[in-house]
Parts: structure tokens; sequence; C-alpha cells
């Protein structure tokens, strides 16, 4: 049946005869993930910073799942091989597990440096009331780690996908045609619908 399709050339999917949901999903989503590259190496702005901002989303998941997966004492090469292939991007590998809830720690030596940081670095201005305000004064590690005290991993994922939520969509209304701006007004409207249920 997928021979008809861009899948049926696949190697994982013309080798297994008997294969299961979840492994036809992440094929067709790194398959998916290898045309937005694609996409985004061809194109110019705007639609290279869309398709990047689109992806932000999927990274902002892979990273708090890879956060969670290590404090559960899974290994890095285990978590990476069942992350999201939506939300794959070359530093995730630098990620390492944390002591206890030592976020700050965390914060300061890798999520700044990933292509999500700026999103992180907003969450923790609100957090920490604006004390992160200037991007080249370090914030204390201490006075983090106690302002994140109130926060679960959950809750700090919800709290930064809605940072992006919000980016993205100012970016929609300021950065695409009339077309395209109202498609996204709606869809992001719906998954900010989503987020609050």
């Amino acid at each position: 049946m997928l021979e008809d399709t861009d899948y049926g050339s696949d190697i994982f999917l013309s080798q297994e005869n008997d294969f299961e949901v979840q492994a036809l999903r992440k094929a067709m989503k790194q398959k998916l993930m290898s045309e937005i590259q694609h996409f985004i190496t061809q194109s110019v702005y705007p639609l290279s910073a869309f398709l990047q901002k689109m992806l932000h989303g999927y990274q902002i998941d892979n990273v708090v799942f890879l956060i969670e997966g290590l404090k559960s004492n899974r290994s890095l090469e285990e978590l990476l091989a069942t992350a999201d292939p939506l939300g794959m991007f070359p530093e995730l590998k630098n990620i390492q597990p944390i002591e206890g809830d030592d976020y700050a720690s965390l914060y300061q030596n890798v999520l700044v440096d990933l292509p999500v940081g700026v999103y992180f670095r907003k969450f923790l201005n609100e957090v920490t009331a604006g004390a992160a305000t200037d991007e080249n004064v370090e914030i204390d590690t201490k006075f983090i780690a106690e302002a994140m005290q109130d926060y679960s991993l959950q809750q700090i994922q919800l709290r930064v996908r809605k940072i992006w939520l919000h980016e993205f969509y100012e970016f929609c209304q300021t950065e695409l045609a009339e077309t395209s701006r109202e498609v996204m007004t709606d869809l992001l409207k719906f998954e900010s619908d989503l987020m609050t249920i």
C-alpha cells in the first residue's frame, strides 16, 4: 500500500512487513522533518523564519522530555532515540542530568544556547521579575533556584510554550501576507485554546 507513496522508498518501511503504528509515525515524522529542513535551506525570510518558529514548539517539548527523562535516570541515547523527530536539533545532545531541581545551572550552562533558549530566558525574566533583562548579565543561580521552586517541569513547559505561541502569533501578524496571516491566526488561536483546556 505504501509502495506508491514517498514512504514506499523508505528503507525502514520496505524492510518491515509487520510494523507498529509508533514506528510508522516516527518514520513519517522523520521524513517530514527532512523535507522541512530542505525548505528552510532553500527559502528566504520570512518563510525560513516561519518554518523555524513552527518547529520551536516541538523543540521545547523535546527539551522538557529530555530533562524529565534524565531526572528519571534514563540514558541520553535512549531519550534521543524516542524524542519527537520534529523537535530534533544538534544542541539537544548537550542537555545533561541535573541535581534535584537545579534548573539554574541547567539554564546557565545549556538552555541559553539552544534555538529555543530565548523563550526560556523570557520565562526566567517573568519568574525572577525582570532580573535577567540584560542579555549580558549573569543571573545569580541561587536567585533562580529559589524562584523556580514553585514550578514543576510541566508548568515550565506550558509557560515556555505560551511565550513561544505569543511570539509566533506576533510574527505572523507582522511578517506574513494577508491570507497566510488569517489562516495562521486561526490555527494559533486554536492551539492556544487547546493549551488552555
